[in-house]
């Protein structure tokens, strides 16, 4: 159960203050906490079944997939469904592929988050999926440094280069149930 929401502008440090004393989910923007709604079962069932097709993909290597892991952008702190992280030369984690599944509300998923997520420069690839229809979006990093997404994916196999992997996305839909 969400409590009540802070009245005006937060500290970093009085945000966490008051997200380590609630039960819900929430995210630092533009120094408010904003609560993240309870997702959906499809949501939820769609994220579970990526993870495990990530962490079969990944195995024991220098990455890993997470859930709803705190990612620090632009003066944000936000908590994407999947993160995948990776051991960098220097042996810290960055960020190299971020998920968002999108509920029916649709949030700020295709607007704000993809600027924010392409400030973040070890991101390279921004992977949106859809959870009331068969529909995907991948945005990658050019040579620019800049997201592009050239095409929308509604079936078949997608390429997430930065780790390597073909998505098959009937294949996620159909075990889904969506």
């Amino acid at each position: 159960m969400l409590g009540p929401q802070p009245e005006g502008r937060l500290s970093y440090a009085e945000f966490r203050k008051f997200v380590d004393s609630q039960d819900g989910r929430y995210e630092f923007v533009d120094g408010r906490a904003v609560a993240m709604g309870i997702p959906s079962d499809e949501h939820q069932r769609l994220a579970k079944i990526l993870i495990r097709k990530l962490d079969e993909h990944l195995g024991a290597g220098p990455c890993e997939a997470l859930p709803s892991i705190a990612l620090w952008t632009v003066e944000r702190e936000r908590a994407p469904d999947i993160l995948v992280r990776c051991i960098n030369d220097e042996k810290a984690w960055e960020a190299r592929l971020v998920v968002e599944i999108l509920s029916a509300n649709r949030g700020d998923d295709l607007v704000d988050k993809v600027t924010e997520y392409q400030a973040v420069e070890t991101i390279k690839q921004y992977l949106v999926i859809d959870s009331t229809r068969h529909w995907v979006r991948c945005y990658t990093r050019n040579a620019d440094g800049f997201f592009i997404a050239p095409t929308d994916h509604v079936g078949g196999l997608l390429e997430i280069a930065s780790i390597e992997y073909f998505l098959d996305i009937d294949g996620l839909y159909r075990e889904s149930g969506i």
